[in-house]
C-alpha cells in the first residue's frame, strides 16, 4: 500500500483545531483535497461524516485506501511519517522529537483546556466559568511555556518549525480576542517566527485569526 495515497482532509476553516493540519499537509507538498465540513448546518452529524470520525470532530484524514485518522496531532504526524516530510516538522533525532512530543501532549493536557475555557465564551462557542480566573490560568501557561521550551532557541525543537509549534501557535490566534491578556515578550516573538517561516499561514489561519479578531474585547 502507498503511504503517499492522496487523502482527504476535513475541516471547518474556522476552527483553530483545523489550521495546524491544513498548514502541514500544505507545506510538505502533501496531496490532499481539503473537505469543508459546515458545523453551523450540522453536517459533522451526518452518517457520511460519522463514519470517518464517530465523535463528529474536525479535522478528520481519509485517504483512498479509506485509512482514517482522528484528532489534529495524530494527524500532523500521520502526514509527517507517511509523505515523506522534510525531518524538521516531526524530527527523527530523539531529543528533538522529545520535546516535539511533550509540547504536543501539554497542548492537549493543559494550554488548550485553559485557552478555550478563557476564549470559548467569548468567541460564542459556549461556557460561563470565571473570566478572570480564566486568563490568570492562560498566562500562567503562557509563562511556563516561554521558560520551558523556548530557551535558547527560536523554535520547539530547534532552530527550524516543527509540527509541535503549529499546533502551539494555532490556538494561540485565539486567545487574540482577549483584549486585555499579558503577553511574555518571548511568546510574542515566537509567534512572529512561527509565521514567517510557515509559507502558508495566512493562507490556512486567515479564516481563523479574522473572526477572532472580530471578536475582540
Amino acid at each position: 500500500m502507498s503511504m503517499t495515497a492522496p487523502f482527504e482532509l476535513y475541516v471547518f476553516r474556522g476552527s483553530a483545531n483545523c489550521v495546524g493540519p491544513m498548514i502541514v499537509a500544505k507545506e510538505v507538498n502533501a496531496p490532499h483535497t481539503l473537505v469543508d465540513i459546515d458545523l453551523m448546518k450540522g453536517e459533522h452529524l451526518k452518517p457520511e461524516f460519522l463514519a470517518i470520525n464517530p465523535r463528529h470532530q474536525v479535522p478528520a484524514f481519509k485517504d483512498k485506501f479509506d485509512i482514517k485518522v482522528i484528532e489534529g496531532n495524530s494527524i500532523c504526524k500521520y502526514i509527517c511519517n507517511g509523505y515523506k516530510a522534510d525531518c524538521h516538522w516531526y524530527p527523527a533525532a530523539v531529543q528533538a522529537r522529545r520535546l516535539c512530543d511533550i509540547a504536543l501532549d501539554w497542548r492537549l493536557s493543559s494550554f488548550y483546556p485553559a485557552v478555550s475555557d478563557l476564549t470559548y465564551p467569548v468567541l460564542g462557542f459556549g461556557g460561563d466559568k470565571d473570566r478572570a480566573t480564566c486568563k490568570k490560568k492562560v498566562e500562567e501557561e503562557l509563562e511556563f511555556f516561554a521558560s520551558y521550551f523556548l530557551p535558547g532557541k527560536e523554535f520547539i525543537s530547534g532552530d527550524k518549525v516543527s509540527i509541535a509549534d503549529v499546533q502551539i501557535a494555532c490556538p494561540m490566534i485565539l486567545l487574540d480576542c482577549i483584549a486585555d491578556l499579558k503577553w511574555p515578550d518571548r511568546v510574542v516573538s515566537y509567534r512572529k517566527a512561527v509565521k514567517a517561516a510557515i509559507k502558508s499561514w495566512d493562507e490556512c489561519a486567515g479564516g481563523c485569526q479574522q473572526y477572532c479578531d472580530s471578536k475582540r474585547c
